[in-house]
């Protein structure tokens, strides 16, 4: 029954795995950007100018929306999001291996009948608890419409996972990013409207405060 509602058919954004993305470093390539600060890192947007920007710092996940072309639909979302499980008890994130991890998981690689047979063995059976914590994360965490891939990136000054939407790309409309610095910090970009050179572009542009 499991073996069924887990397949390919019935849940297919659970078998994307990551592929190894690069950020395209372009940035001399675009003269008009437009710097931003968010939390703990600044970056830049290509544009001269944002027609108007709200942010929510009260708020635990502090949120920033960001419009740049309100005519052409075009704007930037920023939070720090609801990571679960929390890492410690000031609910940081997992961390950047452990969600690179959890998006490796696939149902064919994932025995759900295994702790049966592992019940005197305490180490594989708390082994198998973090692997099915991870798997239910994924199932959560791809919940993408029309996924397509998933890009991981890593540089000197940022890494993360691009989920991927033709759909939504070719359209340039919604495109999610989740990127980490040096600390497993999480923060969760939504571009609205971007190209994926303009994507690349910011991305390449993030620079964390020490």
């Amino acid at each position: 029954m499991l073996k069924k509602f887990f397949s390919r058919i019935n849940q297919p954004s659970l078998y994307i795995v990551p592929v190894e993305g690069k950020i395209s470093d372009i940035e001399n390539q675009m003269q008009d950007n437009f710097k931003i600060n968010y939390a703990n890192f600044e970056m830049k947007l290509p544009c001269k100018k944002i027609e108007k920007r709200r942010d929510d710092s009260a708020s635990k996940f502090k949120f920033t929306g960001i419009i740049i072309d309100k005519s052409k639909g075009k704007g930037i979302f920023i939070e720090i999001p609801a990571s679960i499980p929390p890492k410690d008890k000031n609910g940081k994130g997992i961390s950047f291996e452990t969600y690179s991890k959890m998006l490796y998981m696939t149902p064919d690689k994932f025995n759900f009948f295994k702790p049966f047979f592992l019940v005197a063995n305490k180490k594989e059976v708390e082994k198998y608890q973090e692997e099915l914590l991870l798997f239910n994360l994924k199932s959560v965490s791809t919940v993408v419409p029309h996924l397509d891939g998933i890009y991981k990136f890593e540089s000197s000054n940022v890494k993360g996972f691009q989920f991927i939407d033709l759909y939504n790309i070719k359209k340039n409309k919604l495109v999610k990013v989740r990127i980490f610095d040096k600390n497993d910090n999480q923060y969760e970009l939504t571009f609205i409207g971007f190209s994926q050179q303009e994507i690349d572009y910011t991305l390449a542009s993030i620079r964390f405060k020490e």
